[in-house]
């Protein structure tokens, strides 16, 4: 019994205001509202004005649900911001950048740019999404061979024309 004395005493200020909030949320509260209303069934008619409304209402309904149509149609996980896929897509002659070399060990790795967008890290024996595939990485360069042809990606390389 001691024990709890010095718990009211060592608590008292914490219990004084969980009572007044208490008596407070009871003075305050109101009784719940038990009415609900049912709706109620119309009846069919053939009316033209009836029609009408609700075709308007049904147009109001489509507006409401196209809302949103224009989020919708942008992919936000695409640099191209389309949810085209490469299949869709017309690739172009030279489809990527070089971005830069990364060398780690002995382990060469190029960060690639290509027309969609996208970022590529790839390393030697890569394919990437036109086929084609990286068969050399030098210090400020790659290599892409596609079929018989081979491509040198130079990074600030420069194209007079």
């Amino acid at each position: 019994m001691k024990k709890f004395f010095e718990f009211v005493k060592k608590y008292r200020f914490d219990i004084i205001g969980l009572i007044v909030l208490l008596v407070l949320a009871f003075t305050f509260s109101e009784k719940p509202n038990t009415k609900v209303e049912v709706p109620k069934h119309k009846k069919a008619s053939s009316s033209p004005t009836t029609e009408k409304q609700e075709l308007e209402k049904t147009e109001k309904k489509d507006k409401e649900k196209d809302k949103y149509a224009k989020i919708k149609e942008r992919n936000i996980f695409s640099a191209s911001g389309t949810y085209e896929t490469v299949a869709e897509l017309k690739i172009p002659e030279n489809p990527y950048t070089l971005m830069a070399v990364l060398k780690e060990g002995d382990e060469k790795r190029v960060i690639l740019k290509e027309f969609t967008g996208n970022i590529v890290v790839a390393k030697k024996g890569t394919k990437l999404i036109d086929g084609s595939t990286v068969k050399k990485i030098g210090d400020s360069y790659v290599e892409i061979k596609k079929g018989k042809e081979t491509r040198k990606l130079a990074i600030f390389e420069v194209k007079r024309r």
